[in-house]
């Protein structure tokens, strides 16, 4: 007899999220690297029976840089959402299935420059998606 929950989980770190600046040749400093955050997690808990499969889905990215506005760096601050997932098996070839996407209605926030949160610039929230579909297998 299987049991049907599982877990999955990845962590990724960067290391190479800065790079050098140089000037005629010359290495002049660091400076973030455009589009590469230091952490990236992701982590699913899942139970699955021959009936149903539910889901819930936790996603983290750490803060991002976006490039250069107005000579600073703008950053996107760390972003975290919720998804639920979830498929009932009404026969052997039909399928319900639904999904809450971003549960926790987070917003994707940018800011200026690295030494303060407080220049923002710009925000970015998708709203909270819901799907409802059916499948069929034939």
């Amino acid at each position: 007899m299987s049991f049907g929950l599982g877990i999955q989980a990845n962590f990724t770190y960067n290391s190479t999220s800065m790079t050098d600046v140089t000037l005629g040749g010359q290495k002049v400093g660091n400076s973030p690297l455009v589009g590469s955050a230091r952490t990236q997690v992701n982590a699913s808990v899942f139970y699955e029976n021959r009936f149903m499969l539910l889901r819930a889905s936790y996603n983290r990215r750490g803060e991002l840089v976006n490039g250069i506005v107005s000579g600073l760096n703008f950053y996107s601050e760390p972003y975290q959402q919720v998804d639920l997932n979830a498929s009932w098996y009404v026969l052997q070839n039909l399928s319900v299935n639904g999904s809450v996407i971003n549960l926790t209605r987070s917003e994707d926030r940018q800011h200026l420059g690295n030494d303060t949160s407080a220049r923002f610039y710009a925000s970015t929230y998708g709203g909270r998606l819901l799907y409802l579909g059916v499948n069929f297998k034939f």
